[in-house]
């Protein structure tokens, strides 16, 4: 009866490492940006930004954005956004984004408040997995906005 325990019981051990597979490395699947729209104007009862553009007078103070994701977060991450000024950094900002969430609104200005200086800003989204890593942008999405003097071409 020894030998038969012994027997079954290495069966049974092989059985289970057998059928024990390592788990594959699973990440999350992080969604990917589909959308991002500036604006002067923000309504909160709707939480849309108002008449989007990418161009904006030289005296604008505040600029509103959104950024939408193709599905919900599935679960919650530290977001990074990272603001350039003609191609050089200006700013960085971190916040998190629970669970659920589909699209993220804010504003962007200087914390004073006065008007935002002429050229073209760019914004970057990155999520945090150990370390902040840019998020994938749908090939429609603008980054970019720009402050200008309009008035320069008028007569």
């Amino acid at each position: 009866m020894g030998r038969l325990s012994s027997f079954l019981l290495i069966i049974f051990f092989i059985l289970i490492f057998e059928c024990i597979e390592e788990p594959p490395d699973w990440q999350p699947e992080v969604p990917k940006i589909t959308e991002i729209k500036f604006g002067k104007d923000f309504d909160p009862n709707s939480n849309q930004i108002k008449e989007p553009d990418t161009v904006f007078p030289l005296g604008t103070k505040k600029i509103y954005y959104s950024i939408t994701f193709e599905k919900q977060f599935g679960k919650g991450y530290m977001i990074k956004k990272k603001w350039n000024l003609n191609n050089s950094q200006l700013l960085e900002a971190v916040m998190f984004v629970p669970a659920g969430k589909i699209r993220i609104v804010g504003e962007f200005h200087r914390y004073d408040t006065t008007d935002m200086n002429i050229g073209t800003y760019e914004l970057f989204v990155y999520y945090l997995d150990g370390d902040y890593k840019e998020f994938s942008y749908a090939s429609s999405v603008n980054k970019k906005f720009k402050i200008e003097n309009l008035e320069r071409g008028k007569k």
